[in-house]
């Protein structure tokens, strides 16, 4: 984790010098949307020089900062903001989180997550909590304003270096799926049945009773969803069917009779 005083360390460079300015000429505004931005960052300092930077922009109507993932929680509940600029590391919160507890409290805000770290997995994992971007600690100003007008206007940002990075995790797990997708394409109607079964929990005395078959039919139909699955016990299969089997389910819908 970024301690308080190196994150506000690679800050400072890009965001420090509160009199440079990126505004547009005088009657040419640079971006025809208005935005109120939340900024939730725990170093306080860095999030009132933040306020006062972006709420100096003309195509800015307001901005607040908050230094904690219970605060942000409480400002998307009382207030309206069109994008959170959400630090990842905010001291003993989750920035990835709060990230998607910010999307489930208000769909339509636009997240942005902000750190000096740059591991492919972390981007990764905010983009799967539902932000459409990343920021560098380290950005220029002006780069920054770029980033929340893009991100405004409904355009996804990243760095242009993470950008391969990125995308080779996203399709291995594209690739990752699909084999799944393959090895439950196997199964027949009633093996799936069983699967859910299991998945949900239930033992093979319950699943025998729910589908109304014998007990030695039930153990069968594991054996068989186990070979098929290419996997060496219940737990395994059960925890390729939470991942896996409703997308199975959505990509090729079929009659469980028809199995």
């Amino acid at each position: 984790m970024v301690t308080g005083s190196s994150s506000y360390k690679c800050s400072r460079a890009g965001w420090g010098r509160l009199g440079s300015s990126s505004r547009a000429p005088e009657g040419h505004s640079p971006c025809v949307l208005r935005s109120c931005i939340l900024v939730v960052d725990d170093h306080v300092v860095l999030g009132q020089a933040l306020v006062a930077r972006l709420s100096a922009e003309p195509d800015i109507d307001r901005v607040r900062a908050v230094a904690t993932a219970c605060d942000a929680l409480a400002a998307v509940r009382s207030d309206r903001f069109d994008i959170a600029l959400v630090d990842v590391n905010l001291g003993a919160d989750d920035g990835l989180a709060l990230c998607a507890q910010l999307r489930h409290q208000q769909p339509d805000l636009r997240v942005l997550m902000l750190s000096c770290a740059t591991q492919t997995e972390t981007v990764v994992g905010a983009l799967r909590a539902g932000a459409v971007g990343w920021v560098p600690k380290d950005m220029p100003i002006d780069q920054l304003l770029d980033a929340l007008r893009q991100v405004r206007a409904g355009a996804a940002w990243l760095p242009g270096l993470m950008l391969r990075g990125v995308l080779d995790e996203f399709l291995r797990d594209r690739s990752e799926q699909d084999r799944e997708l393959q090895l439950l394409d196997r199964l027949s109607g009633r093996e799936r049945q069983v699967l859910r079964e299991l998945a949900a929990g239930h033992d093979v005395p319950s699943i025998a009773g729910q589908l109304y078959l014998s007990q030695n039919t039930v153990r069968t139909h594991i054996q068989n969803i186990l070979g098929k699955l290419e996997v060496h016990s219940r737990v395994a299969a059960v925890a390729l069917a939470h991942g896996s089997l409703g997308r199975a389910d959505r990509a090729e819908p079929r009659s469980e009779a028809s199995r």
